[in-house]
């Protein structure tokens, strides 16, 4: 059963280079944050832009654009590689690959900087393709990121498994019908599913491996 993966918060910890990014943006265009790391969490997940628009309380398109690239210039330099993968997440793929599955990354991160990130920890070869937004801001949603991987692969919903660790991952997945597998190790609880149910939700790598097995 081919199963996506979201990147950040499923696969790795990218807090320190995100959190470090958004910091370096908001300064460069004047706007310095006063917030500590912990109340920043919930930028982990969303699209750049939303979290700009929040973080900045605008929807001034100029503000919001000199912002994210701001914060790319310095994450495709640095941040992309502030990063570390969670305990038990190689030897998770690797079982997996070893079995044949198809594995797949479907993340809010554009797909560029999703393929450095995995050739970086060298488990780009575990996974098929990867899919995500384009730099332009194209496909910029989960939901829109996990039909355009659908309708590439032709795959039947119902027959794809999907693991992420926030309300957008569970919320594409159930809309189009796949199976649904929320890890709480990441960047969000339970609390923050807002009222959807997936079919598992998980709360170490450990009982993940036992669930996707």
């Amino acid at each position: 059963m081919p199963i996506f993966f979201d990147l950040d918060g499923t696969l790795s910890d990218p807090a320190e280079g995100i959190f470090a990014s958004l910091r370096f943006a908001l300064a460069e265009i004047g706007q310095p944050l006063t917030i500590t790391d912990s109340d920043l969490r919930s930028c982990i997940g969303p699209p750049l832009r939303d979290i700009f628009r929040h973080l900045l309380n605008t929807d001034e398109q100029e503000k919001i654009e000199q912002a994210v690239e701001a914060y790319r210039r310095r994450f495709a330099s640095t941040g992309l590689f502030e990063n570390k993968l969670y305990p038990g997440i190689t030897q998770l793929l690797s079982s997996l690959h070893a079995r044949n599955q198809k594995l797949y990354v479907t993340t809010a991160k554009p797909h560029l900087y999703a393929r450095r990130i995995l050739e970086h920890f060298k488990i780009d070869n575990y996974f098929d393709a990867v899919f995500g937004p384009e730099l332009n801001g194209a496909r910029g949603t989960k939901r829109e990121v996990v039909k355009h991987a659908l309708d590439l692969l032709t795959l039947e919903p119902s027959q794809v498994i999907l693991v992420g660790d926030s309300h957008y991952d569970v919320d594409a997945g159930i809309f189009f019908g796949l199976r649904t597998v929320y890890v709480s190790y990441g960047f969000s609880d339970v609390s923050s599913l807002r009222g959807l149910e997936p079919d598992h939700i998980i709360g170490t790598v450990t009982e993940l491996e036992a669930c996707l097995m």
